[in-house]
């Protein structure tokens, strides 16, 4: 078993029936393409970018003046890696945001920008004051393999949202 990628297990997902597992060799090639993504999110006068594995100092400045601690960076579209129509990521998206100002989270829009430009930029949600546990909980709802996040002083961390 590989502990690090979780490679093992199956289960159904949702409308989708997307199995909860990857293959080693799938979850890897995932896993360096989050790596190669810059998660982008734009002010009036700054553009403050992060990647998994880094520290995000500007980061650790808004979750201050927010009085946060951590912060989580999530998108509803394209879920599973699998392409859908812009019409319909729109729909996911706005969905997420509906449900995340429900539930009384500060959000800054952004977008996952990958380096190989194969792949079109996805919108997604800069989450302030989110756990690790509960920014899962929205990657699973709408179907991401992974959702990245990050602490106050921490390096972001890619948090894989498929079962054990």
């Amino acid at each position: 078993m590989c502990k690090q990628h979780r490679c093992d297990k199956a289960e159904k997902d949702g409308k989708f029936n997307f199995p909860s597992f990857l293959q080693h060799e799938e979850r890897m090639r995932l896993e360096e393409a989050y790596r190669r993504t810059s998660f982008i999110v734009r002010s009036e006068s700054d553009s403050i970018v992060r990647r998994v594995g880094n520290p995000a100092p500007e980061m650790d400045v808004i979750l201050n003046e927010k009085s946060v601690e951590e912060w989580a960076f999530v998108t509803a579209c394209n879920p599973r890696s699998m392409n859908l129509p812009e019409e319909e990521n729109r729909a996911r998206q706005e969905s997420l945001e509906k449900l995340v100002s429900q539930r009384g989270y500060a959000v800054m829009r952004g977008e996952g920008v990958g380096d190989g430009g194969d792949w079109l930029p996805e919108p997604s949600l800069l989450i302030l004051g989110i756990s690790k546990k509960a920014a899962i909980e929205l990657g699973r709802l709408f179907g991401q393999n992974a959702v990245v996040a990050g602490r106050v002083g921490q390096a972001v961390e890619l948090l894989w949202c498929l079962k054990d």
